[in-house]
Parts: C-alpha cells; sequence; structure tokens
C-alpha cells in the first residue's frame, strides 16, 4: 500500500513537472503562443519584475509569415529546448525593460529555472522599426527603398538548432520541418542551441557551455 501511495506521488509530480514546463503552443495558421509555466514566470519576475515578452505581431510581416509555418517549439520572441543537457525544457525569450531590450536565457536547475542574460541592446520599438520586403523571393536589399512599401515592426529574432539526438525525435513527428532538420548545425552540438537572428543578416549561434551561454566562435 505504501509503495502504492509513493508511486501516485511521483506520478503526481512528474505530471506537474511537465505540465509547469514552458512550452510554445502551435495553432494553425498562427504564430505559437508562448506558454512560460510559473517556475519560469517566477525566476523571471525575480530577475525582472519589469520584464516582458515582445508580441508576436510587434514583427514585420514577413517574420510572421515564417513563424506561422514552423512545427514545433518556435516563435519569433521564444524558443524551447534542452539547452544544458539535463533532459528538461529550458526556455529562450526576447524581450523588454525600460530602454532597454534584452535576450535572456532560462535553464532548469532541477528544482526550479535559473535566468541567464545572453545579450542585450538599446530598446528595439517596434513601432519604429521598419524593413523593406523581399525582392523577387530573394532576401535582398531593393536598390531603391524609396519606391518600396516598408514592412513595419521588429526584424531580429530568435529561432532553434536542435542537437543532433533532438532533431532526429522531432524530425521524425514533423515531416513538415524537414529543412529545418537538415541543418548542417544539427550536428555540431550535444546540446539544443538557440540563433539571434536579424533579418537579412548573419546570424549569431548561442550555446549553453560551463555554466553559462556563450556566441559561438567568440572564444
Amino acid at each position: 500500500m505504501t509503495k502504492q501511495i509513493l508511486l501516485i506521488t511521483l506520478g503526481l509530480i512528474s505530471s506537474t513537472a511537465l505540465a509547469d514546463a514552458p512550452r510554445i503552443e502551435k495553432q494553425a495558421g498562427k504564430v505559437g503562443v508562448v506558454v512560460l509555466g510559473e517556475s519560469v514566470q517566477s525566476a523571471l519576475h525575480q530577475y525582472d519584475s519589469n520584464f516582458k515578452l515582445y508580441r508576436a505581431e510587434n514583427y514585420i510581416p514577413s517574420i510572421q509569415e515564417n513563424y506561422k509555418r514552423l512545427a514545433y517549439d518556435q516563435a519569433p520572441m521564444a524558443v524551447t529546448g534542452d539547452f544544458n543537457g539535463d533532459g528538461k525544457t529550458d526556455i529562450a525569450v526576447m524581450g523588454f525593460s525600460g530602454q532597454t531590450t534584452s535576450y535572456l536565457g532560462i535553464v532548469s536547475t532541477g528544482t526550479g529555472y535559473k535566468v541567464y542574460k545572453i545579450d542585450s541592446e538599446g530598446y528595439l520599438d517596434p513601432a519604429n522599426s521598419f524593413y523593406p520586403p523581399r525582392v523577387n523571393d530573394k532576401q535582398e536589399t531593393p536598390e531603391n527603398e524609396s519606391s518600396v512599401k516598408r514592412e513595419a515592426g521588429l526584424t531580429t529574432s530568435l529561432s532553434l538548432v536542435l542537437s543532433e539526438s533532438n532533431a532526429t525525435a522531432k524530425c521524425a513527428l514533423n515531416h513538415r520541418d524537414k529543412p529545418a532538420c537538415q541543418r548542417e548545425d544539427v550536428q555540431r552540438f550535444s546540446h539544443d542551441a538557440i540563433l539571434i537572428e536579424e533579418f537579412q543578416a548573419p546570424a549569431r549561434l548561442i550555446f549553453f557551455k560551463n555554466g553559462d551561454f556563450e556566441e559561438y566562435g567568440q572564444n
């Protein structure tokens, strides 16, 4: 009887932990909804009670359309994955507090979550951010930008680079996302990693190593 109670209790704890894990809920034809979970929300509040995530509508339409087609774990302002290799879901987010835009990694500690600063810059204001749309379906800036209708919104976003093991499992379940699964980046890391991408510019590859987030190629 005692053993049964113990097993039931452990099952409830496991279910609660799973339900509390951060996630991105996909919606057909829409950008995924970021669900932080109570533990991540608590860690973020302790780190900076004024921090807010950007919203999907804050990004240029081209970026929004890209994320509507992704199969899992990604929104422009957040990606989920196992960044420290402990088998639990972590999350990286892009948001703002006051006059600062920050990129944060929130990583499972086993008993909760810890917030790490990946990078920060001056506040990126969606209302005052613009970019020309694609020309002939290619990512290139038109020669005469003044003649092209500009897209309003943020042009910097986050995306996920799956580790080799996670890519194998998730690609098997998400055939619609095969191109992302076949990226060369997949082979480089034992844990999931993060890309900070500026629209039509080189991306920055971020990974968790020795207890902190680092930019690939900087050390």
